[in-house]
């Protein structure tokens, strides 16, 4: 009886451990080509981004959990933009960030302006002909150096698979407990 105890609570320390602090996984599904419209999958097509361009890549910065992407703007097709143009993504396609992305690259991209940067993602990038078709074609203004300023976002730096790995450890060390508490003569 010791021994089923012993196992039950070891199972629930482990199992709270890892469920109480790990951060939730990301994955990242994209419904249909970004730049049209589609109905059907929610895609609302170049009028759901507040603005598109189409650019070549000059370089990224990886900050945590989020890359800053750099591109000199070849022409807007919707919106206001200054080049060069810095966008933020997920780092990992998983989360939706750019993948198979180099320096030299030209792409079309759909942006999201958010607490005063621009974001994009996955699901938001493109080949330059997929938006070949629109009309409107404007050229970038020159950008103006503003300071950067951080929005206070917390992130946890990568903290869930630490945690992972000590819920994981947590439940070995149950199970190894149990199966010596098992093993042990019993004294009658």
């Amino acid at each position: 009886m010791r021994t089923f105890r012993a196992l039950v609570v070891g199972f629930v320390v482990a199992a709270g451990t890892v469920v109480g602090l790990v951060s939730p996984a990301a994955a990242c599904s994209c419904a249909g080509p970004p730049f049209e419209a589609n109905e059907e999958f929610g895609n609302p097509g170049i009028e759901g981004y507040d603005a598109v361009f189409v650019g070549t890549v000059v370089g990224s910065s990886p900050a945590g959990e989020q890359t800053e992407w750099q591109f000199e703007i070849d022409y807007i097709v919707r919106g206001q933009l200054a080049t060069p143009i810095t966008v933020v993504t997920p780092s990992d396609g998983g989360a939706c960030g750019f993948e198979n992305l180099f320096e030299g690259d030209e792409r079309a991209v759909g942006l999201r302006e958010r607490a005063g940067q621009w974001e994009s993602g996955l699901c938001s990038i493109d080949m330059p002909e997929a938006v070949a078709h629109i009309s409107f074609r404007a050229e970038p203004s020159i950008a103006v150096d503003v300071p950067d300023e951080s929005d206070g976002v917390a992130t946890n730096g990568g903290l869930g698979l630490g945690l992972v790995a000590l819920g994981f450890a947590a439940v070995l060390a149950a199970v190894a407990g149990a199966v010596v508490l098992s093993r042990r003569p019993k004294i009658t």
